[in-house]
């Protein structure tokens, strides 16, 4: 018997027997609807003065994440968490502050994470802004600069960015 013809039941007999939840809905209507995010203040271009204001609207986030807004580090591309995670799904509203000496070009990045990684990260930012701000005191029991682990921002999504001009 010629092998062709007995490999076309097989195959017949496999497609019947494939439950429906295999096959791709390519329907539209049923996708899921993707996260969006927008900055309204402070607009592409915009001069600011420290601190600056970042308000804006998130929408379709899904269960089990939050948004964090990061400070683009412009001599290392170092995205610095500028404020602790907020809830998604809503308008934001939130205050990023910045350093005497910081001036020009900066930007501000939106980014979804899933909950656990964003209160590593917050606690992380809150142990190096202890250490940071003892050391600029000058205190001899600073505490020791915490570890960043870039595992962090694995499965962290961008979902918008701005930038602007920081003034004295």
């Amino acid at each position: 018997m010629n092998r062709s013809l007995l490999t076309l039941p097989i195959f017949v007999l496999f497609v019947s027997l494939t439950p429906p939840s295999f096959a791709e809905d390519k329907d539209p209507a049923n996708a899921e609807p993707k996260p969006e995010a927008e900055f309204k203040t402070p607009e592409e271009g915009d001069e600011e003065d420290s601190p600056v204001t970042a308000r804006g609207r998130s929408r379709n986030i899904p269960a089990g994440f939050v948004l964090m807004i990061f400070q683009v580090i412009p001599e290392n591309d170092f995205l610095f968490p500028a404020a602790p995670p907020f809830d998604p799904n809503r308008t934001f509203s939130e205050t990023i502050h910045y350093r005497e000496d910081e001036q020009g070009p900066r930007s501000l990045e939106l980014y979804m994470l899933p909950e656990a990684d964003a209160a590593l990260l917050n606690k992380w930012r809150e142990a190096y802004l202890a250490h940071y701000i003892a050391k600029e005191k000058g205190e001899d029991d600073a505490p020791p600069e915490p570890t960043y682990d870039p595992a962090w921002m694995h499965q962290a999504e961008g979902l918008t960015a701005v930038g602007f001009i920081l003034e004295d």
